[in-house]
């Protein structure tokens, strides 16, 4: 299958091999415009905050059952935060 696909793609010239066989290739630089948005695309995944987002997003929220428990336990840990205010609050209110 991966040789298959190499082959497509060498035929039509998306990539080039230089080695002879199919396992060693090398990107064809097709246009100047590629070349030019490399850069910007190694800065932007060589971003912590883009990894981070990229990890975050695969982890929690990539399938549906994944999010749910994700969201119960803000939802949880906001109602704590709530129910310490009010009695705290309470108690100040009372002396």
């Amino acid at each position: 299958m991966l040789e298959e696909d190499l082959a497509i793609l060498t035929k039509t010239r998306i990539i080039e091999n230089h080695m002879g066989n199919g396992i060693n290739v090398l990107m064809y630089d097709a246009s100047r415009r590629w070349r030019d948005m490399i850069p910007d695309i190694i800065t932007h995944y060589s971003s912590r905050w883009h990894r981070l987002y990229a990890e975050c997003h695969e982890k929690f929220f990539s399938r549906p059952w994944l999010w749910i428990p994700v969201l119960a336990a803000f939802l949880l840990l906001s109602a704590s935060i709530l129910q310490t205010f009010y009695t705290i609050a309470g108690y100040y209110e009372n002396t």
